[in-house]
């Protein structure tokens, strides 16, 4: 049943009559259209039409109907036969189909190669930069990240075994940087990766290159081989460590002999055998230059040995290590101070060694000795001046150990110039032999001993009184006896 539509379009907007017919004929019987035996032929007023239509031509324009509008609309009959089969059911049939929509871009196309070239060549142009555009968005997911590079490399990288010299810690190294520096694809599809590592135990940096291969599994990508280490450089952090440059003190003073013009003086690191160090001033210029001062002390409390040490250390980049480069010695490192053996000595009464029966006056009496200069002659000899105030004995031996006796006497700054013939660093110490000027009474002669073998602090003094003196016989028949009273001091230093 048809369904009729009336409408106040003209005449002339109306679709042909030929038109109407034909695809009236299309509705009703699209098997007898689309058979498989049919060629999928193109009607030649459609060509010209679409022709008309690309080349804008007025008068093919003119030809073709105008499309119904809202206020001209044409009804065409409803087609009551079944909807077209599906592409499952007819596989043929839509192959036609798709052939003819084929063929007619194909005419489209040649339409405009003919009568629109540039438009085809830059078409052209637009498809190349669009397949190339793809190809780079696309290229990143064929190749494993930086990140996964980095994980897979921290996963097998291991600290460099490296020493630094003595006088830094060998303190373990760890990792502290990687970054990916260049990566490139291998013909079986690996990746070998270049990554810059960094490695540091807070005195030297190690820096190097990791060589990794990495390759995908199910799992993903990862390292194939293990890493190649190249290109090692090192760069200083700090300076040399104070306490390790202490602990190899004789180190220093063998370059510091060996930078001694005066080859003929004692060695250094033979007089400061066992020395005490104390840390200065160290500095680190941040790259490959380290100083540190040390100050030695060394001998006996009363025999000093100071030395003011500069040294100078370099950091060697090609190896890695800090090296001793300079070591200078203050110009009096290798002459005593004998300070600690001047000033006021008090002596307490220790005993006495008579040449007879002892006379023990010296109990009740104490001994100063004013140590005034103690000095290293031109000779080589160690000199000593001052004074000495105590008992003296200018009298024969008695009969008997006795407290005290007729001649005993009080003696006041007397006088004493002394000398050592021994080596006042040895561990037994010096010890001054003193005379006294002549005395008619007696001579008197002081030895002062300072350190011995068993106490490096110890002082004592022996005071020696001698004379000869005359003595009765029987009562009454003069004769000549010497005699000799050496009475020992135990001294302590008296504060100022």
């Amino acid at each position: 049943m048809e369904d009729e539509r009336h409408t106040d379009a003209p005449l002339g907007d109306t679709l042909p009559s030929d038109t109407l017919v034909r695809e009236e004929r299309t509705r009703e019987t699209p098997s007898d259209t689309m058979r498989d035996d049919a060629p999928a032929a193109i009607p030649r007023d459609e060509a010209t039409a679409a022709e008309s239509d690309i080349s804008g031509d007025g008068a093919a324009a003119a030809s073709v109907p105008e499309a119904p509008t809202e206020t001209s609309t044409l009804k065409l009959p409803t087609a009551t036969s079944a909807p077209p089969p599906s592409r499952e059911q007819t596989p043929s049939t839509w192959k036609r189909a798709q052939e003819a929509v084929g063929t007619r871009a194909r005419i489209v196309l040649d339409i405009l190669a003919r009568r629109h070239p540039l438009v085809i060549g830059v078409a052209a142009v637009v498809c190349v930069l669009v397949a190339a555009l793809a190809v780079i968005a696309l290229r990143p997911f064929d190749q494993p990240s930086e990140s996964v590079v980095i994980d897979a490399v921290r996963e097998m990288a291991t600290a460099p075994d490296h020493d630094a010299g003595p006088y830094v810690p060998d303190d373990p190294y760890s990792l502290t940087s990687l970054n990916l520096t260049d990566m490139a694809r291998d013909e079986d599809g690996s990746y070998t990766a270049t990554v810059a590592a960094r490695f540091s135990n807070g005195w030297v940096t190690v820096s190097e290159n990791l060589i990794a291969k990495l390759m995908r599994d199910e799992q993903g990508w990862h390292v194939s081989g293990g890493l190649q280490a190249t290109d090692r450089s090192f760069s200083a952090e700090s300076g040399v460590q104070p306490e390790l440059v202490s602990e190899r003190v004789a180190t220093v003073l063998e370059k510091a002999d060996g930078q001694k013009a005066g080859k003929s003086a004692q060695a250094l690191v033979e007089l400061y055998d066992d020395p005490a160090v104390k840390v200065g001033e160290a500095t680190f210029d941040g790259s490959s230059e380290s100083t540190l001062d040390l100050q030695l002390t060394d001998g006996t409390p009363y025999a000093q040995l100071n030395a003011q040490v500069a040294t100078t250390f370099h950091f060697r980049r090609s190896s890695g290590t800090w090296e001793l480069s300079e070591a200078t010695a203050s110009d009096d490192a290798r002459t005593p101070d004998f300070s600690g053996a001047e000033g006021t000595w008090s002596g307490r009464f220790v005993s006495q060694e008579a040449s007879g029966a002892k006379c023990l006056g010296a109990r009740n009496s104490s001994l100063v000795v004013e140590v005034e200069r103690v000095r290293t002659t031109s000779s080589g000899d160690v000199e000593l001046t001052g004074t000495v105030s105590g008992l003296a004995h200018f009298h024969a031996e008695p009969t008997s150990d006795v407290n005290s006796m007729q001649g005993d006497e009080q003696v006041e700054n007397v006088s004493i110039t002394g000398t050592t013939q021994d080596d006042p660093l040895s561990e037994n110490g010096m010890t001054f032999s003193c005379t006294t000027a002549e005395d008619a009474r007696g001579t008197l002669a002081l030895t002062l001993a300072f350190g011995d073998a068993s106490d490096e602090d110890a002082v004592t003094a022996h005071l020696l009184t001698s004379g000869s003196y005359t003595v009765y016989q029987w009562l009454v028949i003069p004769d000549t006896a010497d005699s000799s009273f050496d009475d020992t001091y135990a001294l302590t230093r008296e504060t100022a």
